[in-house]
């Protein structure tokens, strides 16, 4: 008779280590071994966690047998969780890294690899992965990892080398990288607004959140030359329209750019020249601008255009006739305060008076000139043509033949006045019928669709004084 038991060993640590044995008596031979749960053919199983395990035994000559056996769970192993402090600054050894451990059996021990002592606090670690082991008093162990970060490299980038002109400032920069926001930049020279008087490398170190630092990065300021423009002046003070030249007198190379004060600029010459239409005092800038820099001069009141007085006058009459030539000269100028008169008659003439009058001895038309000046000497002149006629005379044939031969077709008058202001001519019959009416001094009659006979014509007319005459009178028609 076999008698079969199953004898086992608990799975201790909360692992599967575990062991089931089939205890055989009153066999002899070779015995096959059936585990279920699990498989196994030998007599012993391991690797085993808590459970209930049946073994089937068979072999030649024997009964079959069965027995079952149970694996206990025994006292858990240690259970860990970490904290983790990462390393401050990049390439420093400040990480740290706690192990808490539940469950177990104590006292516990630790061990660190590849660095970080026999202690559940590691200290003065770098960058990386680190290892706890923990074992208790049962011999329980279990194994943590834990990773130490570290934060990348602080760089620091300064703005690109820049030039300004001398007397200006400007605001650096730099751009830090890498490590934990919240940067600090520190320049030497104290920036990051700088003014340099000379040519200057400015160097910049960048601080993070955390107070780490990197390398340093430099930027050079390079100063201009001071550019301090000149020029010359070749009038300044005239009568308008005055011509002035204005010379650019420090030969410097850049590029020059004129303000003349009346709204015009000229620019790229070295020498300008501008005429001032208008009188004033007028401001004048020139600008030299090279690599960037530029400077100005302005003179202030550089150009005085003294007002030119304007000559006017209005004759008085514009036209008369012998029988009364005389003429009044009205003076109509602005900012005279000299006179010269000239009446273009040949004798010589002359007056210096605001307002002259002027009597004429002959027909004619004749030039009137007036020159004015004022107290600078600036000068203007003015002319107009006034005109005596002979006194008022008007003719008129007393006979025509309007036979459209081309020789005395049309009547009409003739008259000392050259443009009348006013001018009628009728025609009428013998019984008082109006046959012809025009105020054209220049329109004839010519006697169409009337007979032959006698025509009484009237004409009325302003003279050149401007008094109204009439006059009448007959003509014949004779085809």
């Amino acid at each position: 008779i076999v008698d079969l038991e199953v004898s086992t060993t608990p799975a201790t640590c909360g692992q599967n280590v575990g062991t089931a044995t089939a205890e055989v008596t009153g066999a002899t031979g070779v015995l096959n071994y059936s585990w279920t749960p699990g498989g196994g053919s030998t007599q012993s199983i391991n690797g085993l966690g808590p459970g209930t395990y049946t073994v089937n035994v068979t072999g030649a000559g024997v009964c079959a047998a069965q027995a079952t056996g149970n694996v206990e769970a025994g006292t858990a192993g240690p259970a860990l969780a970490v904290i983790a402090t990462d390393v401050t600054c990049n390439g420093d050894a400040d990480g740290t890294a706690l192990v808490n451990v539940t469950g177990g059996s104590a006292p516990f021990t630790f061990s660190w690899a590849p660095a970080g002592g026999d202690d559940a606090l590691a200290t003065m670690l770098s960058a990386g992965t680190y290892t706890c082991t923990v074992s208790d008093a049962q011999q329980c162990s279990n194994t943590i990892e834990v990773q130490i970060e570290a934060p990348e490299p602080v760089t620091v980038t300064a703005m690109p080398d820049v030039s300004i002109c001398a007397g200006a400032s400007i605001e650096l920069s730099a751009q830090g990288f890498g490590g934990t926001s919240g940067y600090t930049y520190l320049w030497s020279p104290e920036g990051p607004v700088v003014a340099p008087g000379t040519t200057t490398t400015y160097t910049v170190l960048v601080s993070d959140g955390n107070g780490c630092t990197g390398p340093s990065d430099e930027v050079t300021v390079t100063v201009g030359a001071v550019i301090s423009p000149a020029f010359s002046i070749s009038d300044t003070t005239g009568c308008a329209p005055l011509c002035v030249t204005f010379t650019e007198l420090t030969g410097n190379n850049g590029t020059v750019s004129w303000d003349l004060g009346d709204g015009t600029v000229i620019d790229g010459a070295g020498t300008a020249t501008h005429c001032y239409a208008d009188a004033g005092h007028y401001d004048v800038t020139l600008t030299i601008s090279e690599a960037g820099c530029s400077g100005s001069l302005i003179i202030t009141d550089a150009v005085h255009a003294l007002a030119v007085p304007i000559a006017a006058f209005a004759p008085a009459p514009q036209v008369t006739t012998l029988d009364s030539p005389a003429f009044v000269f009205n003076d109509l100028s602005v900012g005279a305060t000299h006179w010269s008169w000239t009446f273009g008659d040949g004798s010589g003439a002359t007056s210096e008076v605001p307002s002259p009058g002027y009597a004429y001895g002959e027909v004619g038309c004749f030039t009137v000139a007036l020159e004015v000046s004022n107290e600078a000497g600036c000068q203007g002149s003015s002319a107009t043509t006034v005109c005596v006629e002979d006194a008022f005379q008007l003719f008129a044939p007393n006979t025509f033949t309007p036979n459209n031969d081309a020789i005395n077709d049309v009547f009409g008058v003739l008259t000392s006045v050259r443009d009348p202001a006013f001018f009628e001519l009728r025609i009428h019959d013998r019984w008082g019928r109006e046959r012809f009416v025009t105020e054209d001094h220049t329109a004839g009659w010519n006697a169409e669709d009337v007979p032959d006979g006698v025509y009484l014509w009237s004409v009325r007319i302003l003279d050149t004084n401007g008094r109204l005459q009439e006059r009448t009178g007959h003509v014949t028609v004779l085809r």
